[in-house]
């Protein structure tokens, strides 16, 4: 009987296995890659803090850090808003939804690396994509999208928002799907609007999905930088440069393994602050 006991742990250990080999020790090598000053002969040397220091002192890192909160929060705020107005539009039940869907799910089945070519397309100076096409119907001189340092944040950013506005409305529409419809049935025999029926019923059974789909695509948003590294490399002059992209520059275009997991553990940190606040703070201030 006692060895009964112990017999579901027992079947847990390939689980655990795996996840030790893929999760936990690629992350305490990161974290003691970020004590050391290592190169790609793999020959540490232990530094201590010294590598976080030399980032704080790092303009490029400084200015790295500034654009991926901008980039972070202007795709996030994309995503979510045309996702959650894409969600609403579809649980009316109109006319011909199910095509609405199909067009708006394109992105979802679309891959990163398409993805990321039609927009560099899209925005091409030479020869002019369909933004600069536009632009050139109105006398106007062609723009450059991506090669401009003052837009080119903009333009990887919004690319970014249609990118993942598909997985929010997915995400948003389930929680549309579970408000059950007596709710509004009734609300409709009370007389109650169009916006009260949104605000007091739609919004405080949705929010839990709402925070869910903003904490899952606010984590994705800060570690991923494939569009960036596809489109723009993190150019033109480090103006589209966000944390992954430079640790992934440092690591492995640059050889500076110790700096890249510093900037890795940075991220991790990051990426628990993100978890923290909506799961604690702002979970608790809307759905007090």
């Amino acid at each position: 009987m006692k060895t009964d006991k112990f017999l579901p742990f027992f079947f847990l250990l390939p689980l655990l296995f795996v996840y030790g080999v893929l999760v936990i020790y690629p992350l305490t090598t990161s974290i003691w890659f970020s004590f050391n000053d290592i190169f790609y002969d793999l020959n540490p040397t232990f530094v201590g803090l010294n590598n976080y220091f030399t980032l704080l002192n790092d303009p490029v890192f400084n200015q790295a850090m500034w654009q991926s909160i901008i980039y972070t929060v202007g795709s996030v705020a994309g995503q979510f808003f045309i996702g959650f107005l894409m969600a609403l539009l579809l649980n009316q039940k109109l006319k011909g939804t199910k095509h609405f869907r199909l067009i708006f799910l394109v992105t979802f089945y679309v891959s990163t690396l398409i993805a990321s070519y039609a927009w560099f397309i899209v925005y091409s100076q030479i020869p002019p994509g369909i933004f600069n096409n536009f632009l050139t119907m109105f006398g106007m001189q062609p723009v450059g999208w991506l090669s401009n340092v003052n837009i080119a944040l903009f333009s990887v950013t919004l690319a970014n928002a249609w990118y993942g506005a598909s997985y929010s409305m997915l995400f948003i529409e389930v929680g549309l799907m579970s408000i059950p419809i007596d709710l509004y049935e009734v609300a409709l025999v009370d007389g109650a609007s169009l916006w009260n029926r949104f605000r007091h019923i739609t919004l405080p059974l949705v929010t839990p999905f709402l925070i869910s789909n903003l904490t899952l695509i606010t984590m994705m948003t800060v570690n991923f930088f494939t569009m960036i590294f596809i489109m723009t490399n993190g150019g033109p002059i480090f103006a589209t440069e966000v944390l992954a992209l430079y640790m992934w520059h440092q690591g492995f275009s640059w050889g500076h393994w110790g700096i890249g997991a510093t900037i890795g553990v940075i991220l991790l940190l990051i990426n628990v602050g993100i978890l923290v606040f909506f799961r604690y703070f702002l979970k608790k201030g809307v759905l007090k």
